[in-house]
């Protein structure tokens, strides 16, 4: 057996560049980026000059599938829900190499980004044209603001680099309406979110509410009672109810004509007494 790295999927077969440089198809379920292990073949006697050839061939073959291994398949992602939910694909260096919505209005978001989409692109000019975005369409700046940010790695230090980028792009210091919450998850979680056809962050959001810790992988079907009902919850309702947000102030209850009533006997403008004095003190 020798090892072999997909290289393309076609037609249920897969192509594969084995470890000695030679070529294979074989027919397996895996995926482009995936390491496989295939039988060997019978050595084939093949001339010095074909041999040299081969192992050039191999080396510039080598060098390209090294380049799309770093550049292309998805090994992390970025959720941000806001209330659209869209999710960024990242590759090894960490650019986007594509862009998914996950609900109805962040389909629209995400069909306004690919226009001027351009391949391998940095996060934070993807996530900076997206805040833009979410502001022309009235998801930001109109009213009290929450982005929740979900990032989905198996690798906590590129998790911490993501976190950083993202913190960068997304910040809003001078509106005291925006407020961003930033979490992580493993590929795990990833997939069982999107199993449930929600974001990872919408996922982790309803495990804190129901108490499931995250060490606790099998969560069974009172998680899955759980993300039916609260799926198409407003993101700040999930925060609230999950603590990371403090609830809103209570509000005035409205009369027969919608407005505030006024506090009982007619206290309203009443300059409060004075405070009695403090006996203890001198």
């Amino acid at each position: 057996m020798k090892k072999a790295v997909v290289m393309e999927i076609k037609d249920h077969y897969a192509a594969v560049l084995c470890e000695d440089g030679s070529f294979r198809k074989i027919k397996k379920e895996c995926k482009v980026g995936d390491e496989v292990m295939v039988s060997d073949l019978p050595r084939i006697l093949y001339s010095a000059v074909f041999r040299r050839m081969s192992a050039a061939a191999a080396v510039i073959i080598l060098l390209l599938s090294t380049g799309f291994y770093l550049t292309v398949p998805a090994c992390s992602y970025v959720s941000l829900d806001a209330d659209p939910s869209l999710e960024f694909y990242l590759n090894r260096l960490n650019r986007v190499v594509s862009v998914n919505a996950i609900n109805d209005e962040g389909r629209q978001i995400r069909d306004e980004l690919m226009r001027d989409f351009r391949p391998n692109a940095p996060l934070s000019d993807m996530l900076d044209r997206t805040d833009r975005l979410m502001a022309e369409h009235g998801y930001r700046g109109k009213e009290d603001t929450y982005y929740l940010v979900n990032i989905s790695s198996n690798d906590e230090r590129r998790r911490e680099r993501i976190h950083d980028e993202v913190d960068r792009a997304l910040q809003h210091p001078e509106d005291d309406k925006f407020t961003m919450i930033i979490n992580g998850s493993d590929l795990k979680e990833h997939h069982r979110a999107r199993e449930h056809g929600i974001s990872a962050g919408r996922f982790e959001e309803i495990r804190k509410i129901k108490g499931f810790r995250p060490e606790d992988r099998d969560f069974g079907p009172k998680m899955d009672d759980a993300i039916r009902e609260r799926k198409h919850d407003h993101i700040h309702d999930l925060l609230v109810d999950a603590g990371d947000v403090p609830p809103p102030p209570p509000e005035a209850p409205l009369d027969e004509n919608g407005q505030p009533t006024p506090p009982p006997d007619g206290e309203e403008g009443k300059e409060k007494p004075p405070l009695p004095p403090d006996k203890n003190f001198l």
